[in-house]
């Protein structure tokens, strides 16, 4: 009786790559956050709000400021859900995990935002 070929079962090379750069942007998170930090009072400052002062910031500046932060502080939790469902689609069971990690993140810190602007006015 002639053996089999042998079947491709389990994981791709792909899945093993797309979990790891699922594992690097929740790595990336806190990074982030200091680079978002760090835009948002520099975007502020340009211009030309202090950071602590009791006058209140016009919607303008504050959304000026704001949104080019969030997108990165958003970032790295996106890219964990997008690599972290492709690895789970291509056999890797685990990816399921930084996906979860970064897309609750990034929807806690949306709505963290929010609610503090929301709360502020």
């Amino acid at each position: 009786m002639p053996a089999e070929p042998a079947s491709v079962i389990g994981p791709s090379k792909h899945a093993d790559r797309d979990l790891r750069r699922a594992w690097v942007a929740v790595a990336l998170l806190p990074v982030a956050l200091v680079v978002a930090m760090a835009v948002g009072e520099g975007l502020m400052s340009a211009l030309g709000y202090q950071s602590g002062s009791q006058e209140p910031v016009p919607v303008g500046p504050v959304l000026l400021a704001a949104i080019p932060a969030l997108l990165i502080l958003v970032a790295p939790g996106v890219a964990a859900v997008h690599y972290g469902r492709r690895a789970h689609r291509a056999g890797r069971r685990e990816a399921i995990v930084p996906a979860w990690i970064g897309g609750v993140a990034a929807v806690v810190v949306v709505a963290q935002n929010v609610v503090a602007f929301l709360v502020g006015r």
